[in-house]
């Protein structure tokens, strides 16, 4: 899952809280040790803050998500390798 939020405190706070209820709703767990906590733009002063709150990691632009390059520049032959390899591994 992706969230896109305001890159405010409370407002992130509020969006683990919800994540909260669905594991209680839902019986289901979130691993936030599986979980990134990925800028777009500058780095933030109280980027290390935000991820103690949540207690997952950092990273920047691009990443990977299920497996796949997001936020590369797609024009680039190079961007495509890793799926390109991937698929072919499949395929195999």
């Amino acid at each position: 899952m992706i969230l896109f939020l305001v890159p405010n405190l409370d407002y992130l706070l509020n969006a683990k809280r919800i994540l909260r209820c669905f594991e209680l709703v839902s019986g289901l767990k979130i691993n936030f040790l599986k979980s990134c906590l990925v800028r777009v733009g500058k780095t933030r002063p109280d980027e290390e803050e935000w991820t103690a709150a949540l207690r997952c990691s950092s990273s920047s632009m691009p990443v990977k998500y299920l497996g796949l390059p997001l936020g590369g520049n797609s024009s680039r032959e190079a961007f495509w390798n890793p799926v390109i390899h991937k698929v072919e591994q499949r395929l195999a």
